[in-house]
């Protein structure tokens, strides 16, 4: 996420970018609403729209076709009890 932010600030450096609008996008992605960003849950998936939506807005186009053939699949283990 931290890589997020810090493309988010490269290219909005060339739109003169403010502190109020840096701090919007960063409250929106530690929001609930992103419930925490962990790869393949809906709360990943509002932030991965929210990034798009973002890097759209500042002219960014993806690095293939479109931006979905850019993601990778991300294995994870939830621990459900921690227990001994």
């Amino acid at each position: 996420m931290l890589s997020l932010l810090v493309s988010f600030a490269g290219v909005m450096k060339a739109q003169e970018a403010s502190v109020d609008t840096i701090m919007k996008h960063i409250r929106y992605l530690s929001s609930s609403r992103c419930e925490g960003r962990m790869a393949g849950t809906d709360g990943y998936d509002r932030a991965v729209q929210y990034a798009v939506g973002v890097l759209e807005s500042y002219g960014v186009k993806p690095y293939y076709e479109d931006w979905e053939s850019d993601f990778f699949t991300v294995e994870r283990n939830v621990v459900e009890n921690a227990r001994m």
